[in-house]
């Protein structure tokens, strides 16, 4: 286990001037670089091992005009689940550190460590809050920690893997630890990203697996272990459990429109409309991939399907929307990109019915006065960023459009 220097008071210096000048801004990466999370609740105080909470499904007792009715009880359920380890983990040269005299050269070195560390943590909360949805041996569902899924393999050490129709380049960033196939441990980086290709270059470090086709790739240590995600709600099936509460009426999707037909603004409102049927509300935040993003936003233009704002001595030419609203009887929903979102799905969100509950003690980790913390074989230093969060919402609120063509 790494332990923190204390031979020197020049690391401690070191390290309180980095969190001074730039714990703030390395927040700010994470609560809000997208709008998938700036738009998402954070809190920071969850306490104790588990989270328990009754949730009420029904509004329902003993109702009734004319004379005393009888009583019932309403439909309730006990929701419990633990909170999950997510972290950004990386190594600094020490002597390069040590040797960084002048302000402007440790400055730098700063800036690096807090822009790619938060970056890189911020890019998996919002992958998983994407991923595929995923149950475990007991039908509970799970963050599956998935990446995506091989179709065919070349080379040898490293290896050149082609993934399917899940692949998503921003999955996959170089330097990543990646593990192949469903339940092995043994270790490949990701030494090439292809998007052009849908094709990765790994590179294994440990043990003796061969990649294959039809292999899954999982995060390091990840599989089953990642935070839920939207599609844990969205995909939500009957016979599974969700936080301990089976699919049943109220605890379900709130939609799930099939889309392999007919228009996709069509589809938003039905989706839209069904939502609100069930809970009285609607979803304010829509996610769709970038292929989603170009159609509806030439359809708006042929259609001239938008509103000029300000008087027209203002108007200035330009291409392109910033947003796309979506108005309906409930208010509106504003449609966002997510690179990180299925090009045959939309993501419907409603986000004042989420929350990622975070322990304390979120962010960078200096439990013993610094966040450079010493390696035991070399002479490396290392920093860790993130903590311990778990997504908790009602699927209810929430739906999904699927099988867009």
């Amino acid at each position: 286990m790494p332990t923190t220097y204390q031979g020197s008071a020049d690391l401690t210096t070191q390290s309180n001037q980095f969190l001074k000048i730039y714990a703030p801004g390395a927040f700010d990466i994470y609560d809000a670089s997208t709008p998938a999370l700036g738009f998402l609740r954070k809190t920071f105080n969850h306490v104790g091992s588990d989270f328990n909470v009754t949730i009420n499904l029904s509004f329902g007792g003993g109702r009734g005009f004319g004379s005393l009715p009888t009583p019932s009880n309403w439909l309730s359920e006990r929701v419990s689940f633990a909170r999950k380890k997510a972290y950004y983990r990386a190594r600094i040269d020490r002597e390069a550190l040590m040797a960084s005299k002048d302000g402007g050269a440790v400055r730098e070195l700063f800036r690096q460590i807090a822009t790619v560390g938060p970056r890189a943590f911020a890019g998996m909360i919002e992958y998983a809050l994407f991923a595929p949805y995923a149950t475990n041996g007991s039908n509970q569902v799970v963050g599956s920690g998935k990446l995506g899924t091989l179709t065919a393999v070349s080379g040898s050490n490293p290896y050149t893997c082609t993934l399917g129709n899940d692949f998503k380049a921003a999955n996959f960033e170089v330097g990543d630890i990646v593990h192949v196939e469903t339940g092995n441990s043994d270790l490949f980086e990701v030494q090439g990203v292809d998007p052009d290709n849908s094709q990765v270059t790994l590179f294994r470090t440990s043990g003796t697996q061969v990649p294959l086709a039809t292999d899954e790739i999982f995060l390091e240590n990840s599989e089953d272990l990642a935070i839920l995600g939207y599609k844990s709600m969205t995909d939500f099936t009957s016979g599974d459990t969700l936080y301990g509460v089976s699919h049943q009426y109220r605890f379900a999707p709130g939609a799930y429109v099939n889309g392999s037909s007919g228009d996709l603004e069509d589809h938003i409102l039905d989706a839209i409309l069904e939502i609100g049927e069930t809970t009285g509300e609607a979803p304010d935040k829509g996610y769709i991939s970038r292929n989603r993003w170009s159609g509806l936003a030439q359809a708006m233009d042929v259609d001239k399907r938008y509103n000029v704002a300000g008087p027209m001595r203002d108007i200035k030419g330009h291409f392109g929307f910033k947003g796309i609203e979506f108005v309906h009887p409930y208010g509106v929903t504003m449609l966002h990109l997510s690179r990180y979102q299925e090009t045959d799905e939309v993501e419907l969100i409603n986000t004042r019915r989420q929350e990622l509950k975070h322990a304390r003690g979120f962010g960078w980790f200096r439990d013993s006065g610094s966040i450079f913390l010493t390696r035991p074989d070399d002479d490396e230093l290392e920093v860790r960023y993130g903590g311990y969060p778990e997504l908790f919402s009602i699927p209810t609120y929430h739906g999904q459009i699927h099988s867009l063509p």
